[in-house]
């Protein structure tokens, strides 16, 4: 999580604010593809690695890496003949989307080892590698700069060799049984498993991050790319105690799963409901009271005027965190399809709200936006999750 905290912020600081927006365009192309992944493969994974393969890790492991290179792959080749095939109407999209495909497998295979270390319970082993991709792609990103050969395209190329490089250790350290585990049955039996978990959550991630990219397109043709490197600049500084939460995440899916069907599961669901509150509330008051110092610091003067609205912009992961902390109850409870419902039901209502906003107000109105959909969607999901454990505790 840092890691994509310094490259943006790097980013934002190092490249003119139309640069640094369509750099975040096709970063949050590749986030959207990326959420796929992690639906099919890294969300079962914290569920049955805990639960039905406790006992046959490796080999379980090993055919996930048969599963991930299966599916990366081909989307990489796709990709890459998209490019090409719309290089002669705009050759600008070319170098980005080339990078994206020769880069994407390794970044999602580094996703996938790091969730790995949190069903093993070795969260140390996912923070020595985070900080090892962290180094690495800040001295690539560095370099580039010093060369000035530092752009969109560049910036994939560092990240993709950064990945490769730590996911290769991180896949020995694992001792993970690539032999055992070319089994096509068990293949076939991991994949029809994740396929009936991942489809939901698939279709859940899909309606959680089209929204984001769909916010970046309005903001970009009706406020231009500054305007959405702007608001980019501002959520930048969000996202360390985001992506903390995020990966805590792993770890509590893990535990609730262990604990399923006892007493202290809604123990631990009321303890993660206050944690997870907690880091984003002291981040908000902090970020608020030293907000124009720390944008004119980061940024060397670019987007000051903006800096004031970090004060509402940081009410959304508030209630983020204890968004993330339902999603990983049910889930636990392998309920995958309640986090859908529940998507289907507000993402219709806050992307329409966002949009009107981000028409009339433009940028300022994008951050409202963001800042009022969450309550929604807690007073949506919350409900549905009682409703769900009451049931499951009937049973």
């Amino acid at each position: 999580g840092l890691s994509n905290f310094f490259l943006n912020i790097l980013m934002a600081r190092w490249l003119t604010p139309q640069d640094y927006g369509a750099f975040t365009l096709f970063y949050g192309l590749f986030w959207f593809v990326g959420s796929f992944h992690t639906a099919f493969l890294i969300e079962p994974l914290l569920v049955f690695g805990p639960g039905h393969y406790k006992e046959h890790l490796p080999e379980y492991l090993g055919s996930l890496l048969y599963v991930h290179f299966g599916l990366t792959l081909p989307a990489s080749l796709l990709c890459a003949l998209i490019a090409m095939g719309i290089g002669r109407s705009d050759p600008y999209l070319v170098a980005p989307l080339i990078a994206i495909s020769l880069s994407g497998p390794f970044i999602l295979l580094l996703w996938l080892m790091r969730q790995a270390c949190y069903v093993r319970m070795e969260p140390e082993l996912a923070a020595i590698a985070g900080t090892l991709f962290t180094i690495l792609m800040l001295l690539g990103a560095f370099v580039m700069n010093q060369h000035q050969w530092l752009s969109t395209a560049a910036a994939f190329y560092v990240m993709g060799i950064s990945s490769f490089v730590v996911g290769l250790w991180l896949a020995a350290r694992l001792q993970i049984d690539l032999v055992a585990s070319a089994q096509k049955a068990l293949i076939r039996e991991v994949s029809v498993q994740h396929w009936q978990f991942g489809r939901w959550s698939a279709a859940t991630q899909g309606l959680m991050i089209a929204p984001e990219n769909i916010y970046s397109l309005a903001l970009t043709a009706w406020g231009g790319l500054e305007a959405n490197a702007a608001l980019n600049a501002l959520r930048n500084l969000n996202m360390p105690i985001a992506r903390v939460n995020i990966a805590l995440s792993s770890l509590l899916v893990t535990k609730l799963v262990q604990v399923r069907g006892q007493p202290q599961f809604m123990q631990t669901v009321r303890i993660a409901l206050a944690c997870f509150a907690v880091g984003p509330t002291v981040s908000w008051f902090l970020l608020g009271l030293l907000h124009r110092p720390i944008v004119q610091g980061l940024y060397k003067g670019n987007y000051q005027d903006h800096a004031p609205l970090i004060w509402v912009l940081g009410i959304g992961p508030i209630l983020g965190g204890i968004l993330v902390v339902l999603n990983c109850a049910l889930r636990s409870l392998e309920l995958p399809q309640k986090v859908f419902q529940a998507f289907c039901i507000f993402t219709p209502i806050t992307l329409a709200l966002t949009l009107a906003l981000i028409r009339i107000k433009g940028m300022p109105g994008a951050v409202f936006g963001l800042a009022l959909s969450p309550i929604l969607e807690v007073a949506i999901l919350a409900p549905m999750f009682l409703q769900a454990y009451r049931k499951k505790s009937v049973r």
